[in-house]
C-alpha cells in the first residue's frame, strides 16, 4: 500500500506510508447512487473518527463520474479516498470484482 494514490477528503494528497503507520486498513467500495452505501457511510465515518489512532478507511470510490465521486467522498472527512482517476482505484476494482 505504500505506493498507493490516496487523497483525503478535500482532495489533498496523503502519504500511505504515514498515514497508514500501525493502523488497521479498511478498504470501502462505496457510491453516492447505491442506498445501502448512503446509509451506511455516516456510521462508518464516525467509526473511523472515533478510532482514528489505530484505524484508517480508504474510500474506492465506485461512482459513474469523477465530480459525483468527490462530492460523495467531501462528505465524509474521515476517509482517506483513491482518487476517481488513478490506476489503484481501477485495479481495486477490478480485483476484488467491483461492479462500479
Amino acid at each position: 500500500f505504500d505506493t498507493l494514490e490516496l487523497v483525503d477528503h478535500a482532495g489533498a494528497k496523503l502519504d500511505p506510508a504515514v498515514h497508514f503507520k500501525g493502523k488497521v486498513i479498511g478498504v470501502y467500495f462505496s457510491s453516492g447512487t447505491c442506498p445501502g452505501c448512503v446509509r451506511f457511510s455516516p456510521t462508518l465515518n464516525a467509526f473511523t473518527e472515533i478510532n482514528a489512532r489505530d484505524y484508517v478507511t480508504v474510500l474506492v470510490p465506485g461512482d459513474r463520474d469523477e465530480a459525483s465521486a468527490r462530492a460523495y467522498a467531501n462528505r465524509y472527512p474521515a476517509f482517506a479516498s483513491v482518487p476517481y482517476n488513478s490506476i489503484h482505484r481501477n485495479l481495486l476494482l477490478s480485483a476484488y470484482k467491483v461492479m462500479a
